[in-house]
């Protein structure tokens, strides 16, 4: 969240949300503040601050990521489209969920 505009009287909030589904924190914030550190900027993210959406989730069967993050998707869809009588079609649409590959570990073959 950022506040722009030239003062408070004539400012917006810029709120920006992301949901983090099934990922390794660590990993993630580590590229993200080396990113940061490549581009000057002295901002850097502490891993624990963050949690993603399988680690608070109770155990459940395991799903591939992309599973996972399939199915999230479709229940995110569903709630949309109930909670403002849009299609479920048009809630998928406004979603923009992505699902990261990582390459084979070649250590592990």
């Amino acid at each position: 969240q950022r506040w722009a505009g030239v003062n408070r009287a004539q400012a917006a909030v810029l709120a920006h949300a992301c949901l983090l589904v099934d990922l390794d924190l660590h990993e993630v914030t580590g590229k993200l503040n080396q990113l940061y550190r490549l581009c000057n900027n002295a901002q850097q993210f502490d891993p624990t601050a963050c949690t993603c959406l399988r680690a608070e989730l109770p155990p459940a069967p395991q799903l591939a990521p992309a599973d996972f993050v399939a199915e999230v998707a479709q229940r995110l869809a569903a709630l949309l489209s109930e909670a403002f009588g849009i299609s479920n079609r048009a809630a998928s649409q406004s979603l923009s969920l992505t699902s990261v590959q990582h390459p084979p570990d070649p250590a592990e073959d």
